[in-house]
């Protein structure tokens, strides 16, 4: 029974790490998946290589070296190489023993899924696959999906899926704050379970300045996440210093326009007075003159009545800013 169980840890070991514990040649098909962009799967490709080299279970062809060999081998796929047969074709025109593939999905916003297998180009059969899903920004993907998935290729982790779910409990001073996690919605005291990523935090309680953070979501372990925040309240009186600031700015500036206006009727009179003196009864235009007069009179006296309501309304608009901070205490 020794034996036998000897002689399978032996084979075990040599489909592992190859014979004499040698990395296995391999290459990297480019990751595929309609969600991202080209860019975006190449960077996630060549972040594939480095983790898989950084395990010393493979030996890693580099890309420019494929796609030479391949030039060179005449090798001609029209669109995405991602048939079996067509992924085993490529791994013998490179000479390697293993080609890992994959693919990258998207759903809604920000759930990705990776999927990678480990095809053996002699066989044709996968050898190995691993799956991870996680939910985030892709940038967190590309740190933590890619890593996981190829600790699972290697065999340096036994994990058997990817629904690495935390607990996280969120609290607040006072309770009762409005939470936010991603697509979560609740109030404190508040518990959640989610998936590896980075999600966007947020907490609303009326009397109390917002709280905006980031919450990170490793899958490392099993331990819950506990997250306190403490609310700093609000400045009493802030609602008023606000309305009453953009008041008094609106009202200022109306004041200023109507004062203007004010000046240049004032201004036109005095050209028409100046112009027609001595002229109202002795001229053909003397009619016309005084009307023009008498329109800018009174057009200057209706922007005189607009500047004065404006500068009040700005000054009582002042002297309530003024009164909300006597009035309005330190907190």
């Amino acid at each position: 029974m020794n034996k036998c169980m000897s002689t399978m840890l032996i084979i075990a070991l040599v489909l592992v790490f190859g014979v004499n514990g040698e990395p296995i040649p391999a290459a990297v098909n480019e990751l595929t998946g309609n969600a991202l962009s080209e860019g975006e799967r190449e960077i996630l490709s060549n972040r594939l290589r480095s983790e898989l080299i950084k395990t010393g279970v493979f030996k890693v062809m580099e890309r420019g070296e494929m796609d030479a060999i391949l030039k060179e081998q005449g090798f001609q796929q029209s669109g995405a190489c991602d048939e079996s047969s067509c992924i085993v074709e490529v791994g013998r025109l490179l000479g390697v023993q293993k080609i890992v593939a994959g693919n990258v999905g998207k759903m809604g916003t920000d759930f990705y899924s990776i999927s990678l297998r480990v095809i053996d180009v002699g066989t044709g059969e996968i050898s190995k696959s691993a799956d991870y899903d996680y939910r985030g920004e892709l940038s967190g993907l590309l740190t933590t999906g890619i890593a996981k998935s190829v600790a699972i290729l290697s065999g340096k982790s036994t994990a058997s899926g990817t629904q690495e779910w935390r607990q996280i409990s969120i609290t607040s001073v006072p309770e009762g704050a409005k939470v936010y996690l991603g697509t979560q919605t609740g109030y404190t005291p508040f518990t959640v379970r989610q998936l590896p990523g980075v999600y966007r935090l947020s907490l609303h309680q009326r009397g109390f300045v917002d709280i905006d953070d980031k919450v990170t979501v490793s899958g490392r372990d099993d331990a819950p996440i506990a997250l306190t925040y403490t609310l700093k309240q609000r400045r009493k009186g802030y609602r008023a210093r606000i309305i009453s600031a953009i008041i008094g700015g609106g009202a200022a500036a109306a004041g200023l326009i109507f004062n203007a206006r004010l000046e240049d009727q004032n201004d036109a009179a005095a050209r028409l007075q100046s112009h027609a003196t001595g002229t109202w009864e002795n001229t053909s235009t003397a009619e016309g003159l005084k009307t023009s007069y008498d329109l800018a009179v009174e057009r200057g006296e209706k922007a005189k009545v607009y500047r004065t309501i404006a500068y009040g309304t700005a000054t009582v608009s002042a002297s309530l800013f003024g009164i909300s901070f006597a009035f309005g205490g330190s907190k």
